[in-house]
């Protein structure tokens, strides 16, 4: 037992660390490696239980082979779990994002999340159809102010909606055109704050799916599906389409929706170079929003496994203080994130949206 321990666990552990080096060389190139990065952390589970078993059977020479997967665990994840201080502020705004999912059939649990979160702003991705033809009349007395593409009522996209109770200075739908079927649009709106005009960007990216595998994609994919069809570069073309225009943004924003990115693509560290993430900031642990319910029914383990459901800040307005998830069954795949942000006034006044 103590034998076979120490070469399970010898295995594992430099298994692991040789991916954990070639993945940075090889993950923009290799596609299997860049499948295999988005879940990252989850490698780290084997060890836990490995070491259990260690130290059940006193297998010391197994134990000790663990140990330099674990550190560098902790030094990777540890710190997501850390308690963080959660500052106070006079002006506050709070921001949900959450893909919906548009044959949602818990929609009432929905609207009860949303009332009890009690956001100022809601970026909503893949709403229902319904909603798109005059709104969402059950949330109009809290979010007078909703902008949506009617059009896209009949359309089999999954449109983007933004609430706010504050009201819209200028709404913009565009659309990202890299790719023939990147038709859906994008959301910028301006709202004014105690801190100045602000941009809010709402945003939903493609699967990273090939084009082939976008052209066969079913409404409810399986995970062979996915897996087999696995390519990131048709939504990396559109997160740095999107860079592109966050470069040029005149005024500070907040970025968010759902990405279909892990925190461990290549492309990530684009995104953090020029905002923060505001998860990363103030948000306790690891911050899976994917999948929301159990790839396999009858196993309700390691989920959700993965982030997809981002905000991002940029510019002196906005200051994260505390960030949260709601784990309740919804109805949709996704976990809806929130983050309540410090309005930090600033000599911009009432700045004009350029």
């Amino acid at each position: 037992m103590r034998r076979n321990l120490s070469i399970v666990g010898g295995v594992y552990g430099i298994g692991l660390l040789i991916f954990l080096l070639a993945r940075p060389l090889t993950q923009q190139e290799v596609t299997w490696i860049a499948l295999l990065a988005d879940f990252t952390p989850m490698y780290f589970i084997p060890a836990l239980i490995l070491l259990a078993l260690c130290v059940i059977a006193r297998a010391k020479r197994g134990a000790l082979l663990l140990m330099p997967v674990l550190i560098v665990g902790v030094l990777m994840f540890g710190g997501y779990y850390l308690p963080k201080p959660i500052p106070q502020a006079d002006d506050t705004l709070t921001v949900l994002t959450f893909n919906v999912l548009p044959e949602n059939v818990l929609l009432d649990r929905v609207l009860a999340m949303i009332r009890r979160v009690n956001a100022d702003v809601l970026l909503l991705q893949e709403v229902p159809h319904d909603w798109l033809i005059d709104g969402v009349d059950a949330l109009r007395d809290e979010y007078p102010h909703q902008f949506y593409q009617p059009e896209l009522s009949e359309s089999e996209l999954g449109a983007n909606m933004t609430l706010s109770r504050l009201p819209l200075e200028s709404t913009e739908a565009f659309v990202l055109e890299t790719a023939p079927d990147d038709v859906l649009p994008q959301h910028r709106v301006t709202i004014q704050t105690g801190g100045g005009m602000l941009a809010i960007y709402n945003v939903h990216f493609f699967l990273p799916l090939s084009d082939s595998g976008r052209e066969g994609l079913e409404y409810d994919p399986q995970v062979g599906y996915l897996i087999a069809n696995y390519d990131a570069d048709p939504r990396d073309e559109q997160i740095a389409r999107m860079l592109e225009r966050l470069r040029a943004e005149p005024l500070p924003f907040l970025f968010g929706g759902d990405l279909n990115m892990s925190d461990q693509a290549a492309v990530y560290g684009d995104m953090t170079a020029m905002m923060t993430d505001s998860w990363r900031e103030v948000g306790y642990g690891y911050g899976a929003s994917w999948p929301g319910y159990p790839l396999v029914p009858p196993i309700p383990v390691l989920t959700p496994m993965v982030r997809l459901d981002y905000q991002f800040t940029r510019g002196d307005v906005l200051q994260p203080l505390e960030a949260g998830q709601t784990s309740e069954v919804l109805g949709s795949d996704h976990l809806p994130l929130w983050v309540r942000y410090a309005v930090r006034s600033t000599d911009r006044g009432s700045a004009e949206d350029s």
